[in-house]
């Protein structure tokens, strides 16, 4: 219903409102991307690009870390510990990023990709206690008595597991540097279900 729906948006910007939509802030969800290519509401040359909600990748993002810490496979208690006691970090140094680079106007956005994809990768390491490629911009180094947990996270192959799920933020650098979410529409489908709940349909 919902791809239906903004299908059906998009067929008529047009009309209602003389535009042509050609971005789609999207959730994961493939359904409403491949409705619109199977309608393609403005003709087959008309591109519509499907940007990740931002919120909705570092959400993920966050919940598949959580569950690193706790895999029981990986030994070293304390670093898993380091781990979740510091888990929205993980989110807050990738948001730092996405700021600083999609506003960088002297570089090209080929530079600003590159420059949130070292950021992205970096903020493991960063989170776990090594600052050595830090950006200056983005840390002032090792705090007081900071512990440096890169070597138990590599001994332990946790640190490939936390890359592997960065990497998936990596491949979606071009939408985070839109720097958009889909949180409007949230709220508006919330409210919609709120007051239609138990409601029949035949009253549309």
């Amino acid at each position: 219903m919902e791809a239906d729906s903004i299908a059906e948006g998009f067929k008529r910007s047009m009309e209602l409102h003389g535009l042509k939509y050609n971005k789609l802030i999207g959730d994961g969800d493939s359904s409403v991307t491949k409705r619109l290519s199977e309608i393609m509401p403005y003709g087959p040359k008309f591109h519509i690009k499907k940007i990740e909600c931002r919120n909705h990748l570092l959400r993920n993002y966050v919940t598949k870390l959580s569950l690193v810490t706790k895999n029981i496979k990986y030994p070293y208690l304390n670093l898993r510990k380091h781990i979740q006691s510091n888990i929205m970090r993980f989110r807050t140094a990738i948001v730092k990023s996405i700021e600083y680079r999609s506003k960088l106007i002297n570089q090209s956005d080929d530079d600003k990709r590159l420059g949130l994809r070292k950021d992205i990768l970096n903020s493991v390491h960063h989170i776990l206690g090594s600052h050595v490629r830090c950006e200056k911009y983005f840390c002032n180094g090792p705090k007081l008595n900071e512990h440096n947990f890169t070597d138990d996270a590599e001994k332990s192959k946790v640190i490939d597991e936390i890359t592997q799920l960065a990497n998936r933020l990596v491949t979606h650098a071009d939408s985070l540097l839109m720097n958009v979410d889909n949180n409007v529409c949230e709220q508006f489908n919330n409210i919609i279900n709120k007051h239609l709940s138990g409601k029949p349909m035949e009253m549309f």
